[in-house]
Order: structure tokens, then C-alpha cells, then sequence
């Protein structure tokens, strides 16, 4: 058996590194090596079942655990109640990690920590799709897509692709560039602000500055953030500040 866990092994590594080396960016790579483990993890539990040392429980338990975890992201997003529930009450209530800048065209999240920015893609001849599984090719389309309609769609889709694919692209256009798009930005709801913060309604003015520094330290444009998140963060600062004076 220890041949067959050898040769499983073998296998599993030389797929792992031709597809390593065809995959094109840092963010893929991550959701490659995620994965490879879950399906390695999979893998070893069933052979481990197969030759009778573990119980076969383990391996439909092992089976399920993607699966359960698919399920409720469906149910939260086609019944927004249960999200509105989950919100609330659920493990990651007391304290968002995440925030949500929203254009007419895509939908972007900031994460606090990583500093790492995913997005979707909202309207358009790409709606629908998942940006960390777009092309740079495909994703340069849409680009040139929002810079036609929405200049908040293209300037949030520059700053994901700067940080995907590093500065050596010209994903920055100036102003007058953007000739049939909308020159000024919308102004922004409170629900809007916060969700950009990662508050919530109960959010004090200490909890709003606080946020706003937190993420000011990730975004700035000084410390290779991009401009136009930087000026979103503070427009958020101020709709929530000046609708708790």
C-alpha cells in the first residue's frame, strides 16, 4: 500500500507544478494551493478507508465538507434573509473583516487584513463572472468596456488590476481618456460608506475614524495604494461622520 500512497503522491506533485506553471498570477496561485490540499486531503482519507483504517464514515464526511460549504453560499445569496440572519448572529458578526466598493458595472471587496482586493463583475457583457477567474486578456475587455460607460467602474477595476498584475501594464488612464464616461463620481449613501468601512449600523464616530485610518494604512496611495480607493475611503469618512453629527 505504501506504493500506491508513493505513486498517488508522484502523480498529484507533477500535476500540481504543470499546473503551477501555467497558471498566471499570485491570486490564482493561491486558490490553487487551497485546492490542492482539500483534493489531496480527500484523496489520502479514501485510501486511508480503502484499506480498512478508517471508517468509511470519515470518507463521506470528507466528501461532504465542500459540498456543505457550496450550499451555503447558495443560500445565502439567493435567500437574503438567512444572510440577514447570519449578519447578525452569525460568528463573524461582531466585527467585518471585509469591505465592498460598488460601481454600476462591478463590485469590488477590500480585505482588511491582506490588503488583497476580489471582485465580481456586475453588469455588462461579463456579469456575473468572478474576476480571479478571468484572463488578463478577458479582464483588459472589460476594462475598456467601463472606461466607454461608468469612469468609477474603470478607475475600481484599475486598481484590481494593478495589484494583480503589478505596475508593468498600462491599466491607468487620465481623465480626458475617459470620454464617454461619466466625469464626476455619484455621491455615496450612508449604507454605501459603511459597507466601504466594513461597519455596521451601530458604527460610533471613534469606530468610523478608526476604520478609516485602518484602512488608509492599507490603501494610501503613498504606500502603493491607488487613488481612487483612497478618495472612496474618504468620502466614506465623511457621509458617515457627518450623518452622526
Amino acid at each position: 500500500m505504501t506504493k500506491v500512497f508513493l505513486i498517488v503522491g508522484l502523480l498529484g506533485a507533477t500535476w500540481f507544478w504543470l499546473t503551477w506553471k501555467n497558471t498566471p498570477d499570485a491570486q490564482a496561485r493561491k486558490a490553487l494551493i487551497w485546492k490542492t490540499a482539500v483534493g489531496g486531503l480527500i484523496v489520502v482519507i479514501f485510501l486511508l478507508a480503502l484499506t480498512g483504517r478508517i471508517h468509511w464514515l470519515g470518507v463521506f464526511v470528507a466528501a461532504i465538507l465542500p459540498l456543505l460549504k457550496q450550499a451555503m453560499v447558495l443560500l445565502l445569496r439567493y435567500f437574503p434573509f438567512l444572510a440577514q440572519l447570519y449578519k447578525k448572529h452569525g460568528p463573524t458578526a461582531k466585527a467585518p473583516d471585509t469591505s465592498t466598493v460598488r460601481s454600476a458595472i462591478i463590485a469590488m471587496t477590500l480585505n482588511h487584513e491582506t490588503g488583497e482586493l476580489h471582485g465580481e463583475v456586475l453588469s455588462g457583457p461579463f456579469a456575473g463572472q468572478q474576476m480571479a477567474d478571468m484572463t488578463r486578456e478577458t479582464l483588459t475587455e472589460l476594462l475598456n468596456y467601463c472606461r466607454q460607460q461608468d469612469s468609477d467602474s474603470a478607475r475600481l477595476l484599475e486598481s484590481y488590476l494593478t495589484q494583480r498584475f503589478g505596475g508593468d501594464g498600462d491599466f491607468t488612464q487620465s481623465d480626458d481618456d475617459y470620454s464617454h464616461a461619466e466625469s464626476e463620481s455619484a455621491s455615496m449613501t450612508v449604507a454605501e460608506a459603511l459597507a466601504i468601512l466594513g461597519l455596521q449600523e451601530s458604527a460610533t464616530a471613534e469606530d468610523i475614524t478608526l476604520a478609516h485610518r485602518r484602512l488608509m494604512q492599507k490603501f494610501h496611495p503613498d504606500r502603493g495604494g491607488n487613488d481612487y480607493l483612497a478618495a472612496k475611503i474618504n468620502q466614506a469618512r465623511d457621509v458617515l461622520l457627518a450623518d452622526r453629527g
